[in-house]
């Protein structure tokens, strides 16, 4: 018997869940809980937030830090570049 995986949105197993319609989502909310978990468990405050222009640009994740704002863009698959 397989575990469910993400119930609430009729999402039955692991395969489903990562090839199917929500994929990208499932992946974003999955990396922001990290970030913030990661923030927390260092005795941080965090403070991450989600940037979208009028004409659809967007940031899925800007982190506040000492430095300034880290950008943070959330991919499913591929090859991630630090191209700007």
């Amino acid at each position: 018997m397989s575990k469910p995986t993400c119930y609430l949105v009729g999402l039955k197993d692991p395969e489903h869940a990562a090839n199917g319609f929500m994929s990208g989502t499932l992946m974003e909310t999955a990396v922001v809980s990290e970030v913030v978990k990661t923030l927390l468990h260092r005795g941080e405050e965090p403070r991450v937030h989600f940037w979208r222009t009028s004409g659809g640009a967007e940031v899925d994740l800007l982190v506040e830090t000492q430095g300034g704002l880290v950008p943070l863009e959330v991919k499913r698959g591929g090859t991630g570049s630090a191209k700007w």
